[in-house]
């Protein structure tokens, strides 16, 4: 359905690096460091990898929605605002 131009043990990899990519965000996430932006990573990292697995809009969806963390965590509301909305179009469209 998805990702129709890769095999399905390359679909199966590419998702086991995600979920590991992702874990790994989280964690840097969580950490008590320091990190400019950290609220971003998780989202960021499942949008990169989405790539490869889903449709393109839903990728974009994940993207804008990473965007809009990080226009949040850095104090701008309507930009955050702007890419929470191109997010919803991705996702209704």
């Amino acid at each position: 359905m998805f990702g129709n131009n890769i095999s399905q043990s390359n679909k199966a990899m590419t998702a086991s690096i995600a979920i590991i990519a992702y874990a790994i965000m989280v964690a840097i996430y969580l950490s008590p460091a320091e990190v400019q932006y950290k609220i971003s990573f998780p989202v960021l990292s499942l949008a990169l990898f989405s790539f490869l697995l889903l449709p393109v809009p839903m990728s974009l969806a994940m993207l804008f929605s990473a965007f809009g963390d990080m226009a949040g965590a850095a104090g701008n509301f309507m930009l955050q605002l702007g890419f929470f909305a191109a997010t919803h179009n991705c996702c209704c469209s």
